[in-house]
């Protein structure tokens, strides 16, 4: 008798057409990256897939398709600088392009530890997932993902912070299976 497997937290993509490699799908409406994902040769499959929005974290594009619109937050990977403030940027833009029903990609230079980060803090402050919930959502797509020490600090603060005030730690925001 074969052993069911273990239902995936990734979206699954459609088989006509195929996202670049490094993409990864988080939820139906977030993907994570590292910045080559964001090239010219890349786009096509970007937008054939419904992503309309860009966040480079610390770096920008070097390439800007004018069907894409881009936002550049700054934030340097070091242990002392502060990743509130720019999981707050990025919420903000998150939830609205959810709101609109579009697609966002996020990215950082190499997508180990800056936009999984960031993209934890949104799991974690908007989906009410916990931490460990969020890491393993991302890491199942991404397994490159490793948050500097001090990022992932600031992210236990945010689940404290955000349990604390009535979120439900542990909650899991089943992803999208397509």
């Amino acid at each position: 008798m074969a052993k069911n497997k273990p239902k995936s937290h990734r979206p699954s993509l459609p088989p006509s057409t195929t996202l670049p490699a490094t993409v990864t799908p988080i939820l139906s409406h977030l993907y994570l990256s590292p910045a080559s994902a964001t090239s010219p040769k890349s786009t096509p499959s970007l937008l054939s897939h419904g992503i309309t929005t860009i966040i480079s974290v610390g770096k920008s594009p070097l390439f800007q398709h004018p069907d894409i619109t881009y936002h550049r937050l700054p934030l340097l990977d070091s242990e002392n600088v502060p990743l509130g403030p720019t999981i707050e940027k990025t919420c903000a833009i998150i939830d609205d392009v959810e709101a609109k029903g579009e697609k966002v990609l996020v990215h950082c230079s190499a997508g180990i530890s800056r936009s999984p980060a960031v993209v934890a803090g949104y799991l974690i402050s908007r989906k009410g997932m916990g931490l460990d919930d969020a890491m393993g959502v991302i890491k199942e797509g991404r397994g490159v993902v490793k948050p500097s020490k001090g990022f992932l600090e600031e992210l236990g603060t945010l689940q404290t912070d955000t349990t604390d005030e009535g979120g439900d730690e542990g909650k899991k925001e089943e992803a999208y299976i397509g």
